[in-house]
């Protein structure tokens, strides 16, 4: 049994080469994924990516961003901070 790439979220990912992790066209596709793949696992969570208007990657929520020391505008501000200049990110 052959499973088509347009039936099988999994496999319709790009490379994101500035976050340097999979890169999902759709966050339903991402969802789908997190699901499947990481049934059970803690923290993961669907987020568009910082560089990449329309991707969207699954990965770990950053601890601050869960207990409030960190807002989302400032992560996203200190991703591209990171990646572009190649400076330290704070918050």
């Amino acid at each position: 049994m052959t499973t088509h790439r347009s039936h099988n979220p999994a496999a319709r990912w790009i490379w994101c080469a500035q976050c340097r992790q999979r890169s999902y066209l759709a966050r339903g596709d991402a969802k789908k994924v997190r699901k499947q793949r990481h049934h059970g696992a803690k923290g993961l969570a669907v987020f568009a990516c910082p560089h990449n208007p329309g991707q969207f990657h699954v990965g770990l929520r950053p601890a601050a961003l869960g207990n409030g020391t960190l807002t989302r505008t400032q992560l996203r501000r200190n991703q591209l901070r990171l990646f572009t200049d190649g400076a330290t990110a704070t918050n």
